[in-house]
């Protein structure tokens, strides 16, 4: 199974000062830089650690897939992205 954007995640370990095994939303992909043909993710935490992108090969070894959301973010860059998680945009995902 693909992660896709607006999927939650549970992050294997601790990254950039997160807690080990916290959630993460995806909030963005885009072609895999190792392979075009599958897809990196972009995901922030649970408590707004934007942990910027994991390759397909990243997402098997420290990713697990949790469940789909209703939530589909338009991402355009990462000071909105912050400002869009401190303003609660995310609460109901996590």
């Amino acid at each position: 199974m693909y992660i896709q954007n607006g999927d939650l995640v549970r992050i294997k370990r601790s990254f950039i000062g997160s807690k080990p095994n916290c959630l993460g939303y995806v909030y963005d992909t885009y072609p895999d830089f190792d392979d075009s043909s599958k897809t990196g993710v972009s995901i922030i935490t649970d408590d707004g650690i934007d942990l910027g992108g994991f390759s397909y090969r990243e997402q098997k070894e420290f990713l697990e897939f949790v469940s789909h959301t209703d939530l589909l973010y338009n991402f355009k860059n990462v000071i909105k992205l912050s400002n869009d998680f401190d303003e609660g945009y995310f609460k109901d995902v996590f």
